[in-house]
């Protein structure tokens, strides 16, 4: 559900008013209100802050937090801004040196091709009209004839090349059909010893970074946190109006109801006049969402689309079960939804508390999978309706075949958007009125008594009545304002709407398709580490390995098709007909 919101507007003097915006951001409830006749102010000074704060973000992240030394630093008298400055600083040298020691590696095999080579000596034979020319061709290429032709000598062979070179005085020309090497600019020597300073170098900074890490990591996040608490200040005085002559200053934003008691107990102890008012629609206030502790697992993944607009639904406690079936249809091997549980297990002393939920949530969807996993007879590919056991047969009389589960994706497709309709209807109701609630009730009507006329025949010719009723129904309801002619038009519009109705329940077809791509891919790599069994001596071993490797990539590939289609269903199909508009702002507390 979405938390209600109430509007408050504080009018301070503006001598008080730095005080108040630290009460305030102690407090941490009020969301500020941009101003519908101006937008933020981003001067010089908030770019700036930007900017720290990014260099900081980056930094922390390259470095992490390392052990605590006991010995003296580099950092310890740099305060907050100096150990940024050096922090990108000695990055940055780190970056160079690395790069240059790539750059001397590349260098020294270049220059081990040719032996013993001395620049020097090149140069001054130059001098005497001496010219040595540098080759390297492929083996295939090289022209024994060469050697009778020139003073050619083969300094090495490195398979599949031959690097030689030709030695030439005054006027000769070289008639060795490939184009010359460029001359190594340094020898072996001169690049080792290169090698030997940058790296004294590179360890230097190396150790710096060392005690940045150990020493300067909580400095850096202090100096994070002053940053962002005055960027928070900054922004709060330019989304504050000036009022009575620049002598008071007037301050709007939105708190929970949860929260309406702290702001005010605040305001009474400090003397703070405010206005409070209920919020409209024109207010867009921001969008805090409260659901039971099942729900709030999907709030990430409604807000993946759209957070709700204040005066509708909150979508996410109606779509987390139909997404919860929706994966475990579409993986639907509770041999794979084992192995996601058991992860959940392993894994959940592990990671990081924040992502907590999200194993939750994985757990959840195993057991969904488990669920259809047996429900469809699947085990790792094994098609459990298959295997004659005694126990075993007992169980298959639940189980239901590809047929069965086609039509199951349809039902369960028709039941999600009948669902969505009636959402449709009471959201229509709530924020429009009655008549604005029966077309979408009257689609459900003409969607069933369709149905029954044309599958399951159960009302015999009431279907067809109650057809009728709804078509009228439509044709007058669908936009209830307006004159008659209008609500017509625009009722014939809504009905020629019935094709995307159809579209959408056969999109639901995706949920078999894929369970069933998956099965068959999962008896697919079972048929094949059978037949590995045949080999002799390693065939068990290759069997085991191939189990492995097969399935595994199967899980990852089905677990991601079971993630993105269900996502895709939810957005598009229920969405829709649950008449969801979104466009949202999360609820961003002035706070540290």
């Amino acid at each position: 559900m979405i938390v209600p919101m109430h509007k408050y507007g504080f009018l301070v003097f503006r001598k008080e008013y730095e005080n108040f915006l630290k009460e305030l951001i102690d407090l941490g409830v009020l969301h500020i209100k941009v101003p519908n006749n101006s937008t933020p102010i981003y001067h010089k000074d908030i770019t700036g802050q930007l900017d720290k704060i990014n260099d900081l973000f980056i930094v922390l992240d390259q470095i992490k937090m390392g052990d605590l030394e006991e010995n003296p630093s580099y950092v310890d008298h740099l305060d907050g801004k100096e150990l940024l400055d050096q922090a990108i600083e000695w990055l940055s040298e780190a970056q160079y040196f690395n790069l240059g020691m790539e750059n001397l590696e590349n260098e020294l095999n270049y220059a081990q091709k040719w032996g013993a080579y001395d620049a020097f000596v090149i140069k001054s034979l130059l001098e005497h009209d001496v010219r040595i020319l540098f080759y390297t061709v492929h083996e295939k290429d090289f022209d024994p004839t060469w050697e009778e032709e020139h003073r050619l000598y083969i300094l090495t062979k490195d398979h599949p090349f031959i690097h030689f070179v030709v030695i030439l005085h005054k006027n000769e020309i070289s008639y060795v059909k490939a184009n010359p090497s460029p001359n190594p600019p340094r020898s072996i020597a001169e690049i080792e010893k290169a090698k030997v300073y940058l790296h004294a170098k590179a360890n230097l900074t190396q150790l710096k970074l060392k005690q940045l890490k150990s020493h300067g990591y909580p400095k850096l996040q202090a100096y994070q946190a002053i940053l962002k608490y005055n960027l928070n200040m900054t922004e709060a005085i330019d989304h504050s109006q000036s009022k009575v002559e620049d002598k008071v200053i007037l301050l709007e934003g939105f708190v929970p109801v949860t929260a309406v008691d702290q702001l005010e107990e605040m305001c009474g102890k400090k003397k703070i006049v405010f206005i409070k008012n209920s919020v409209t629609s024109q207010d867009q206030p921001p969008i805090l969402l409260k659901n039971n502790y099942f729900a709030s697992l999907f709030e990430p993944l409604g807000s993946l689309y759209s957070l709700p607009a204040y005066r509708e639904m909150d979508m996410t406690p109606f779509f987390a079960p139909f997404f919860m079936l929706f994966f475990g249809f579409c993986l639907g091997d509770a041999g794979y939804g084992l192995v996601i549980l058991l992860a959940t297990f392993i894994f959940k002393n592990k990671i990081d508390k924040q992502w907590l939920p999200v194993l939750i949530l994985a757990r959840y969807l195993s057991l969904a999978t488990i669920i259809f996993g047996i429900l469809t007879g699947t085990l790792f590919g094994v098609n459990l309706l298959e295997i004659k056991v005694p126990w075993l047969m007992t169980m298959q009389n639940f189980m239901i075949n590809s047929n069965q589960a086609f039509n199951l994706a349809l039902i369960l497709g028709l039941i999600q958007i009948v669902f969505g309709l009636i959402l449709k209807s009471v959201n229509n109701f709530r924020q429009l009125g009655i008549w604005y609630s029966i077309g979408p009730l009257a689609w459900i009507l003409l969607l069933l008594s369709l149905g029954d006329i044309f599958i399951t025949k159960i009302t015999g010719g009431i279907g067809t009545y109650i057809a009728w009723t709804a078509v009228g129904l439509i044709l007058f309801f669908s936009s209830p304002k307006g004159n008659i002619f209008s609500r017509l038009g625009a009722g014939i519009w809504e009905l020629y709407g019935i094709t995307g109705f159809v579209g959408d329940l056969l999109s639901y077809i995706r949920l078999f398709a894929l369970g069933i791509s998956g099965a068959i891919l999962g008896m697919v790599i079972n048929d094949i580490a059978l037949r590995m069994l045949n080999i002799d001596y390693i065939g068990w071993l290759l069997f085991i390995i191939f189990l492995i490797v097969g399935h595994s990539a199967n899980l990852l590939i089905a677990s991601l098709g079971s993630f993105v289609h269900p996502l895709r269903l939810t957005f598009v199909e229920f969405y829709k007909n649950a008449g969801f508009t979104g466009g949202g702002k999360p609820y961003k507390p002035f706070k540290k």
